[in-house]
């Protein structure tokens, strides 16, 4: 059985890439992440932290990570552009120059819209190859951008549901589903009901009953080259035997004997009339 708080455990350096798909009616990315960090800083981990911001205004985040106790953090502010930029080339530069630290990817719908689906999962992609590094990235469902395969990215994959339970003063009310894929192959599932404060980002966390699915063996997804088409490129049996019925106006027909064509030249000598027709044959 997994213990409480079991979710702050799983920044270990067998987890090193974590997406949290945040749901429209829970949108509490931000503070998970946070309470993930303090933890991370009272288990002695003092690498700085890299903020990706793509989906809000700095100040907006500079205000939430005020009372988190935080420090060693720097917001690389990608929402306010204010001039030409090659966002992608600028992501790969701020990785390159802070190889052992901690990152925030804020969010990968927006960057997604920035610089198309295609390159935004290139790039997270190789930070998810990168053993040095421990990457957050938030994936938000308000932003009409859709990741395809968005839960296979990581090696956990948490989506945040909005709560039955009423948010009360500064405290907030949401759920979480987990998948924690391990080294070794297998899966474990669990969903947590999450009492979150919003001032020191401090939360009670308590397993939903009977929502733990035991470790099984985890095979990564195949993806069939005919889905990636845009048209049928498979016959039937039927279909073969119908098309190789059907004539083709390409198709040479045998034909027996053959014709001389002669073409005469605008030098020949020729006379409408025939030479030998007094002639009697």
């Amino acid at each position: 059985m997994l213990s409480t708080s079991q979710i702050l455990n799983l920044t270990v350096k067998d987890n090193k890439f974590i997406v949290v798909d945040e749901d429209v009616n829970a949108a509490y990315a931000d503070y998970l992440i946070i309470a993930w960090l303090q933890q991370m800083k009272k288990n002695n981990d003092q690498r700085s932290v890299q903020i990706l911001l793509f989906s809000k205004p700095s100040q907006t985040l500079q205000k939430v990570f005020e009372s988190s106790q935080i420090k060693n953090y720097c917001v690389i502010d990608f929402f306010k552009l204010t001039e030409e930029k090659d966002i992608y080339q600028s992501c790969v530069n701020t990785v390159a120059q802070n190889l052992n630290s901690i990152f925030v990817i804020n969010c990968l719908s927006t960057l997604a819209l920035q610089i198309g689906t295609a390159k935004a999962c290139q790039f997270v992609e190789k930070l998810s190859q990168n053993q040095k590094l421990t990457v957050f990235c938030i994936y938000k469902r308000d932003i009409k951008q859709n990741i395809p395969r968005i839960e296979s990215l990581g090696s956990v994959y948490i989506k945040l549901k909005k709560s039955k339970k009423v948010t009360v003063h500064s405290k907030i009310n949401y759920e979480v589903s987990v998948v924690n894929k391990k080294l070794g192959g297998s899966i474990v599932q669990w969903n947590e009901s999450i009492q979150q404060s919003v001032l020191d980002f401090t939360f009670t966390s308590t397993i939903i009953p009977n929502t733990c699915v035991k470790a099984e063996k985890y095979t990564p997804p195949t993806v069939s080259t005919k889905s990636l088409t845009t048209f049928k490129i498979e016959m039937s049996e039927q279909e073969m035997k119908q098309r190789d019925s059907v004539p083709l106006p390409y198709t040479l027909m045998n034909k027996v004997g053959g014709d001389i064509i002669y073409i005469p030249d605008d030098n020949d000598d020729y006379d409408e009339e025939d030479p030998d027709e007094d002639l009697d044959f």
